[in-house]
């Protein structure tokens, strides 16, 4: 009897233990630094000036303006190629839809033209802080800031390209 309850016992305990004799494979937690690094290939990624571009010429990824690489100027990382920017809202439009513009050939550079009146800074105007109306960045008010004239409003912009997409639909951007 005391073999009987011993092979009973034992038996009892290879089944718990192996489960009725299915072994499920281990499983192991995935990669996490291939996942990481596919998902930094793939996102947006801020880019620090190295001191070898500096100096060098590109242009705005968003806008198309002619950009000068300096210690300060704003870049992203996408899928492995750097995209330089004029202002600091571009960045952020980039990162809104980063295929948009890293698919599109490279805007040439825009000259403002003004379908509303362009407005001259005055000495009183200078320090003024304001928002961009197209970007939504902040302005300070300079001597060489763009600036229009609609419907007697002074509407004060952030770079070369807001002034031209301001005055396509003025009436968008005096609603903000």
């Amino acid at each position: 009897m005391k073999y009987i309850l011993v092979a009973c016992l034992f038996s009892i305990a290879i089944f718990v233990f192996f489960g009725c004799g299915r072994v499920e494979p281990l499983k192991f937690p995935p990669n996490t630094q291939q996942a990481t690094s596919l998902a930094t290939q793939t996102a947006v990624q801020p880019h620090t000036i190295i001191d070898a571009e500096i100096g060098q010429k590109n242009k705005c990824a968003v806008t198309g303006e002619n950009v000068t690489i300096a210690k300060d100027t704003l870049a992203s990382e996408y899928k492995g190629k750097v995209y330089y920017f004029c202002c600091a809202g571009c960045p952020e439009e980039f990162a809104k839809n980063p295929e948009k513009y890293a698919n599109a050939p490279t805007p040439p550079p825009t000259t403002p033209t003004f379908s509303v009146n362009p407005h001259t800074i005055t000495d009183a105007e200078i320090g003024l802080k304001t928002k961009c109306p197209v970007m939504g960045t902040e302005v300070t008010v300079a001597k060489d800031t763009l600036a229009s004239e609609y419907k007697g409003k002074v509407y004060y912009f952030c770079c070369g390209g807001c002034p031209e997409e301001f005055a396509k639909n003025p009436e968008k951007y005096a609603q903000k």
